[in-house]
């Protein structure tokens, strides 16, 4: 027969066996139904004679999926015995299947102190920790389940979440955003942030309803060249001044290579079509190429060359449009530079031709920018920066008896929030004036916009 002692430890390995069998059924149930499994504390494969009846009431709504009301219950248990680490630990697997906050992370983090070599107890906090996209941490968690049981039933799980945090890490070929919000312009005198329409309709201010969308996808991606296509649509309507309403549309196709890891090649080609009150209004070709060089001392320094084909259409307000066509052409240095983990400068030099059919209407561009990017409080970012943009004229204005000269001086100020990758509200300011020593081609100008985006 046999003794007291032999007869508890048989008993109590029976029972080890049950309950791992048990958990391992239940983690291959999961698995098959792409839930994930339900982690165990290291003392969870001890019988539960002196487990509360809350607490022994909460893991077994637990295993029902009953998260929220086994959260209820165990955080009595919690209550009722504070020390106990299994009450804890539970109610962070509870809390972690629900709300996931800052109070889930802590009982788990006592639970993993507890029981660090459990694979239970990491893979809950693995899990965490990819709910809240924080893949670096999950990666860790779940690479140590599958060191502490390679063959346990967890490990399964834990490799599914390490595969999917891995194809989450490469670059997507397609990308999808959303930009849309609302812009009041003092002085509606441009058709978008780059067009600009013809002088006479100064000194009208007016609020309007934005939209941006654009899709892209890349057909070839690999370490040295990228492959990109894309479309554009961007519609604004106003209040009042609906004449100007502008419905833009930009295919765009571009690519990239990098000679070396710190020198990379640009071009990229560009058809804009653009309509003012659903009419066309005119129509460019773009060409543009860069040259980008990356220095650990100077930051980002990069050459750039634009062409730019246009073509107007009259209409009953623009009687004269086609006198802008023609072309331009620009070249650009810029460089930019991080000079902490809070603060990037960049500076901007361009010179540009506009040659149009009107020679009056042609000009020579020369423009400064200066701008920095500050990560301020509260996950905010902020842009600043002013330039300053003298174009001299390429004839003498029959109206007026003088040639044209205009500078015109801008300064940008933009708050940015980042609710996630994805998520992000952004408020803007950019006040700009035109000199001109024409008295009637001199403004100013204030644009104040809040706009949402969402990228996908």
């Amino acid at each position: 027969m046999q003794t007291d002692p032999t007869r508890r430890a048989t008993r109590i390995t029976l029972i080890t066996l049950a309950l791992t069998l048990s958990l391992c059924w239940r983690a291959q149930g999961a698995s098959a139904q792409g839930e994930p499994a339900l982690g165990t504390s290291a003392q969870d494969a001890q019988p539960h004679q002196e487990a509360s009846a809350e607490l022994q009431t909460g893991i077994s709504l637990l295993h029902r999926k009953s998260y929220a009301l086994a959260a209820a219950v165990l955080r009595k248990a919690v209550e009722n015995s504070p020390d106990d680490p299994n009450a804890a630990y539970y109610l962070g697997v509870a809390l972690n299947r629900t709300t996931a906050g800052k109070e889930a992370e802590s009982l788990l983090k006592r639970g993993l102190g507890e029981h660090p070599e459990s694979p239970e107890v990491n893979f809950e906090l693995g899990l965490h920790y990819f709910d809240k996209e924080v893949t670096a941490e999950a990666s860790d968690y779940f690479e140590q389940v599958i060191y502490l049981a390679p063959a346990g039933p967890c490990a399964d799980q834990a490799r599914a979440y390490l595969k999917k945090i891995e194809e989450a890490g490469k670059p997507r070929r397609w990308e999808l955003s959303v930009l849309g919000g609302l812009q009041y312009d003092s002085n509606v005198i441009l058709s978008n942030d780059s067009t600009p329409l013809p002088a006479g309709y100064a000194h009208r201010g007016d609020l309007s309803a934005v939209v941006n969308l654009r899709g892209s996808y890349a057909p070839i991606r690999s370490g040295a060249l990228e492959v990109t296509a894309g479309y554009s649509f961007y519609q604004n309507l106003h209040t009042s001044l609906t004449a100007f309403d502008t419905t833009q549309n930009l295919l765009d196709l571009s690519a990239s290579y990098a000679v070396t890891p710190n020198l990379r090649l640009k071009g990229s080609y560009s058809l804009e079509y653009l309509l003012l009150a659903g009419k066309p209004y005119n129509y460019s070709h773009n060409l543009s190429s860069s040259i980008s060089r990356v220095s650990e001392r100077w930051g980002i320094s990069t050459l750039d060359y634009h062409y730019s084909a246009k073509q107007y259409w009259n209409s009953e307000k623009f009687s004269t449009n086609t006198d802008q066509n023609g072309d331009n052409n620009l070249i650009g240095l810029s460089q930019l530079r991080q000079f902490s983990k809070y603060v990037t400068l960049w500076v901007l030099y361009s010179h540009d031709v506009d040659a149009t059919r009107n020679q009056v209407l042609g000009y020579h561009g020369n423009r400064a920018l200066l701008g920095c990017r500050l990560l301020l409080p509260f996950a905010l970012v902020g842009d600043l920066s002013g330039d300053v943009y003298h174009r001299q004229y390429g004839g003498t204005d029959p109206a007026f008896g003088v040639r044209r000269q205009d500078t015109q001086n801008s300064v940008s100020l933009t708050l940015l929030k980042n609710f996630s990758d994805r998520y992000s509200l952004s408020l803007g300011e950019v006040f700009s004036r035109n000199l001109s020593n024409i008295a009637d081609f001199a403004y100013s100008r204030a644009i104040t916009s809040a706009l949402f985006s969402a990228r996908f």
